[in-house]
């Protein structure tokens, strides 16, 4: 998936692009499935600075205000497993980055964990 930001807003800000690829391996089991996954994301600077956010930089300097501080570059590993049954499924994907290239001060990332259910009738 590619997201291009094609212009700015009056101040001349806007996100920066970004660039997501998906690629996994499936294993089906009867009704159960398991998986392994990577995820890979490239975000880019966000471009132009807000007027106000730069004022109050100079008086209270704050990291998450500073565009520089966005963006980056990961690749990330899951391993997932579901199962239906006569309608219901369930399923859960755990998950830790493999490499991690922020741009500027941000948190990293430690692990991800998602867990769902659906029924279908």
């Amino acid at each position: 998936m590619y997201t291009h930001h094609i212009g700015g807003n009056g101040e001349g800000y806007s996100l920066g692009d970004s660039v997501k690829l998906n690629t996994w391996l499936q294993r089906s089991l009867g009704p159960a499935a398991t998986w392994l996954r990577l995820a890979y994301s490239n975000t880019d600077h966000i471009n132009g600075r807000d007027p106000e956010i730069n004022r109050s930089l100079t008086l209270a300097p704050s990291p998450d205000a500073d565009p520089n501080n966005y963006g980056g570059q990961r690749i990330d590993g899951f391993l997932g497993a579901s199962i239906a049954w006569r309608g219901f499924s369930v399923g859960v994907e755990a998950g830790v980055p493999l490499f991690q290239n922020l741009n500027g001060l941000q948190l990293k990332n430690d692990w991800y964990l998602t867990a769902g259910a659906r029924y279908m009738f």
